[in-house]
C-alpha cells in the first residue's frame, strides 16, 4: 500500500494534479482546508480533522476503507488524526500548539494503543537541536518512547545519520535554502516499510515550504 504525505502549505486543490502523479493509495495532507477535501469526496474516500480553514485531510482510493480510530485520545489535540486504512493503523501528525510537547502528550495518553503495527507520519515541527527549549517533553524523549514500542525514524535508519545531524531537509523557512530543517518524519517498524522517499526542494519549492514523503507499507501482521 503506497502512502503519500505532504504539508502542502495551503491551496491543496491547485496542487492536486502534482500529488496524483504519485498514484498513492492513501494521501495524507497537512495544512489543507476542509472545503478542498469536500471537493474530493466523489472521487476518493476522505477523512478530515482540524478547524474551518486548516487541518489534516486524508483522501484514498475507493478500494481503501478509511475509518477514524475513536478509541485513541485525539480530540484534545488540534491536528492529530488516528485512522485505519484497510485495517492498518496510521497516525497523521501536525504538531502545532507546543510542537514536540504536543507529540509527547499524545504518546502519553495513547501509550497502550501504540504498537509495532502503528505508523506515525507528519509534520512534527521538531528536531533534536531544539531539545533544550522543551525540558523533558522534548524530541529525544519522543524518540525514546517510540523505540520502546519498536518504532524508529525510517529516514535516520536508512541514512545512518544521528538525530539533529541530518543532511536532507524537509522544511525550508520562507522557502530559503539557508533556513532548512528536518521536521517531517515517518516512525514505523522498519520491516514494514519499503521505498521510502523524500522530495527535492528544487522540485517542490514552487508549491510549498515543505517537501513530501512517500513510502510503501508492506506488512502489518
Amino acid at each position: 500500500m503506497k502512502v503519500f504525505y505532504w504539508n502542502c502549505n495551503g491551496g491543496l486543490f491547485k496542487k492536486l494534479d502534482t500529488i496524483l502523479l504519485f498514484d498513492a493509495d492513501i494521501n495524507i495532507i497537512v495544512e489543507c482546508s476542509y472545503s478542498d477535501i469536500i471537493k474530493l469526496k466523489e472521487q476518493f474516500n476522505c477523512l478530515w480533522h482540524g478547524d474551518i480553514k486548516k487541518g489534516i485531510g486524508i483522501f484514498a482510493k475507493k478500494e481503501v476503507n478509511l475509518k477514524i480510530l475513536d478509541d485513541w485520545q485525539y480530540k484534545p489535540f488540534r491536528y492529530f488524526l488516528p485512522f485505519s486504512a484497510n485495517g492498518i493503523s496510521i497516525i497523521a501528525v501536525w504538531a502545532c500548539s507546543s510542537y514536540i510537547e504536543e507529540m509527547y502528550l499524545f504518546q502519553f495518553f495513547n501509550f497502550n494503543q501504540i504498537s509495532k503495527n502503528t505508523f506515525f507520519v507528519g509534520d512534527f515541527n521538531s528536531n533534536k537541536i531544539w531539545d533544550k527549549e522543551h525540558s523533558f517533553r522534548n524530541h529525544s524523549a519522543v524518540i525514546e518512547n517510540f523505540w520502546g514500542k519498536g518504532l524508529c525514524s525510517i529516514y535516520h535508519l536508512l541514512s545512518g545519520e544521528e538525530q539533529g545531524k541530518e543532511s536532507v531537509f524537509t522544511f525550508f523557512m520562507y522557502r530559503h535554502k539557508d533556513r532548512c530543517y528536518h521536521i517531517d518524519y515517518l516512525f514505523a517498524c522498519p520491516d514494514k516499510i519499503k521505498d521510502f522517499f523524500i522530495g527535492n526542494f528544487d522540485d517542490w519549492s514552487k508549491y510549498s515550504d515543505h517537501v513530501p514523503l512517500s513510502f510503501y507499507i508492506v506488512s502489518f501482521s
